[in-house]
């Protein structure tokens, strides 16, 4: 599992390297699976193992099959795997960036109505991505919203400002555009969220 050993002239080749190289640095493990034999890696636990007789759904048709778990609680230095190479850029992040370096999402955009605590969350994690991975102020800009349920409210904007996994959010998320109806039911939501 070596980097560039199944190259092609047109560069393509590198899955399974990069694969493993994302295991190893976020003690996942793997196993792969061709014909009868198996090989199985688990950096964490210092394993390799490898199998002769494997089972196989259909052994006409074995075929090779790459079955991998990650700790999505483990992050991974992808410009480090790569060599320090720089990160690229994120054009999603980019497209929502308004002239002061904020980042501004549109709910009536981003959200298929705001009246159910599924819509909030959907929002809510797209929110908590984007306060992740970029270290600015997000701005929920309710323009051309009407009307959120306390659901919504409490889904997407008190549990995100309670969160204690994302750095500074109570001074990185801000509400915008949003009529004095829509403001009280998010103060209410936040309220009743952040009481002991």
């Amino acid at each position: 599992m070596k980097k560039g050993v199944t190259s092609s002239a047109d560069g393509a080749g590198n899955g399974l390297w990069t694969t493993t190289e994302i295991i190893t640095k976020n003690t996942g493990q793997l196993t792969i699976t061709s014909g009868g034999g198996a090989i199985y890696y688990n950096k964490s636990l210092g394993k390799v193992d490898t199998y002769d007789n494997a089972p196989t759904i259909d052994p006409e048709w074995p075929g090779t099959n790459l079955d991998f778990q990650l700790d999505f609680q483990t992050a991974v230095d992808f410009a480090g795997l790569w060599g320090e190479l720089p990160s690229p850029i994120n054009t999603r992040a980019e497209r929502l960036e308004n002239s002061e370096d904020q980042l501004v999402l549109g709910i009536k955009d981003q959200s298929f109505g705001t009246s159910t605590r599924e819509s909030g969350r959907d929002v809510r994690v797209l929110a908590a991505n984007l306060l992740r991975t970029h270290p600015t102020e997000l701005l929920l800009d309710f323009t051309g919203v009407t009307m959120i349920s306390s659901s919504y409210a409490d889904e997407l904007v008190a549990k995100l400002y309670i969160d204690d996994t994302l750095e500074n959010v109570r001074n990185r998320l801000n509400v915008t555009g949003a009529n004095a109806t829509i403001e009280l039911v998010i103060a209410d939501a936040i309220r009743s969220r952040a009481k002991p």
